[in-house]
């Protein structure tokens, strides 16, 4: 069975990054059940696909997996997307959950919320120590009033 078989939807750039991190010894078991259920079924790609953390457990719990909590869950996506260099996004209006990025589009709601989160963050920053170097560089970098 070839990886195209495997993982269907899935651009061959993220199933090659995708299955480098769940060859790498040092992914959480976690992380790869998570990336498991995200790459290998092929109805995990895409934003339109997002699965919730709540049907990552049921899922789990259907197939005799070890049902990790929200936490638990939420640090192995981190995990996959800071350091395996997996592209997975989120969104939290519905259909709420992770998806993979495969399109420019998937991308673009992906980014969305980190965005505003970076800039309220900003904008807290900015508030805590407005004379501090790095909140006038950042503010100023992305224009926050």
């Amino acid at each position: 069975m070839t990886q195209r078989d495997l993982f269907p939807l899935i651009p061959e750039e993220i199933r090659a990054r995708a299955s480098r991190a769940m060859a790498d010894p040092a992914i959480t078991p976690c992380a790869f059940q998570v990336l498991t259920r995200l790459i290998r079924f092929p109805e995990a790609a895409g934003r339109e696909r997002a699965i919730s953390i709540a049907d990552l457990q049921a899922w789990a719990r259907l197939n005799g997996f070890h049902v990790y909590s929200d936490r638990e869950i939420k640090a192995a996506v981190k995990q996959l997307i800071e350091e395996h260099d997996v592209p997975i996004g989120s969104v939290r209006y519905e259909p709420a959950g992770y998806f993979v990025l495969c399109s420019a589009e998937d991308i673009e709601i992906a980014e969305r919320p980190i965005l505003g989160e970076i800039r309220s963050l900003a904008r807290r920053l900015r508030c805590t120590n407005p004379k501090s170097e790095i909140s006038r560089t950042l503010c100023g970098q992305m224009g926050i009033e």
